[in-house]
């Protein structure tokens, strides 16, 4: 069973089916960003990471946990949320596939990501959706990566957010 967003029920009217703005990371507005990422972490884990621009091994290591709660807030999965992405996470990741439009707490989580490395999705949001800003950095992202850059997050792309 794959576990999948489909944006159902969601007016999409006004979100493009493609990236229009350029989302890559500059190195002047990255620290920034990451600040950012830090924040949201804080927020979204009720923790006290330390905001210091710096991706190091804690903030990454929240950002895992912060997969995980999203993971079981939005799918109900059980998982552990201790930051280490052992065969059940794995096994959460390779069935989860998120689109446009979805709407739900991974999408934070994934505006978060993107953050982190160097991306505006042009905001976060709690439950986050899926739209323009998060789609052109999404997309940017994946080529960076050498994923297709399609904007379709699924196990390959989720897999690279939480190495």
């Amino acid at each position: 069973k794959r576990l999948r967003f489909t944006g159902k029920g969601l007016n999409l009217s006004s979100i493009s089916s493609n990236a229009t703005s350029s989302s890559s990371p500059t190195s002047s507005s990255n620290k920034e960003l990451i600040k950012q990422a830090q924040r949201e972490l804080n927020s979204f884990l009720g923790i006290n990471l330390v905001v210091d621009s710096i991706a190091g091994q804690a903030t990454k290591t929240a950002y895992r946990k912060a997969m995980q709660r999203a993971l079981n807030k939005d799918y109900n999965c059980g998982l552990v949320e201790d930051g280490v992405i052992g065969d059940k996470t794995n096994a959460v990741i390779k069935k989860t596939s998120v689109k446009k439009g979805a709407k739900g707490y991974l999408i934070s989580v994934l505006e978060i990501g993107m953050l982190l490395n160097g991306y505006d999705p042009k905001g976060v949001e709690y439950p986050g959706i899926y739209s323009n800003g998060l789609f052109a950095s999404i997309c940017s992202y994946q080529l960076s990566k050498g994923l297709d850059g399609k904007g379709i997050v699924a196990k390959k792309t989720l897999a690279k957010l939480v190495e």
